[in-house]
């Protein structure tokens, strides 16, 4: 939409100013008051002054290329914080993990009480028939136990199902964000050099993004 208003006008340009302000308050930047941008140091003064110079732009090339640092910030801003989800993931997943391990300590150190005893067994020769007995009612006991652990096995491998299918998403999620950040830069190539654009690779790369940031969401 903004390519077939022109290269050149007001219009284009406070279309990509606009877009650019909508971007950073998606992600949760927050521009600070004009009165408090002369003093501002973090990242919303930051960007304020760069949206400030896209919308001082006289031309749509003009623009984008001032444009492209606060797509670029965003798109570090993103990535680091994918980073920390995968850390809070894992730890999260560790956590649980050890959480349910000791919750069924008992019946664990039992069963490996009872496993370091048959091989104890086994390592007599010859077997009595009250070692045989004793090493039958081990199987049985074992039986027992391990179905009281049961659960936590089960409990076990879901949590790692659902760590690696997050860790995929994530994985997912940054090539999508680094699609979406070379799809823009591609977008001020084609304005600068006059080169046919198919906006459909920008279009795909923002609704794939935006698909995934949304799953990310809601786990």
């Amino acid at each position: 939409s903004i390519v077939r208003a022109g290269r050149e006008g007001g219009d284009s340009v406070r279309r990509v100013a606009d877009a650019g302000a909508e971007l950073v308050a998606g992600v949760g930047i927050v521009l600070p008051a004009t009165s408090a941008i002369a003093a501002g140091l973090d990242l919303g003064a930051q960007i304020y002054r760069q949206l400030a110079a896209v919308r001082a732009a006289r031309a749509l090339d003009e623009s984008l290329e001032r444009m492209q640092p606060v797509v670029d910030r965003v798109t570090e801003l993103i990535a680091a914080q994918l980073d920390e989800a995968r850390v809070i993931l894992v730890a999260a997943t560790r956590i649980g993990e050890v959480k349910l391990r000791s919750q069924f300590a008992d019946e664990t150190g039992y069963l490996l009480a009872l496993r370091k005893e048959r091989v104890a067994l086994y390592a007599l020769t010859p077997l009595t028939s009250a070692n045989v007995e004793r090493l039958l009612q081990i199987e049985r006991v074992e039986r027992a136990v391990l179905a009281r652990l049961a659960p936590m096995n089960t409990e076990l491998r879901a949590g790692n199902l659902r760590l690696q299918s997050a860790l995929q998403l994530t994985a997912s999620t940054r090539q999508a964000l680094a699609d979406w950040s070379l799809a823009h830069r591609q977008l001020l190539a084609s304005v600068r050099d006059g080169t046919p654009l198919d906006p459909q690779a920008l279009t795909q790369s923002v609704i794939e993004l935006r698909e995934l940031v949304q799953r990310l969401r809601t786990r």
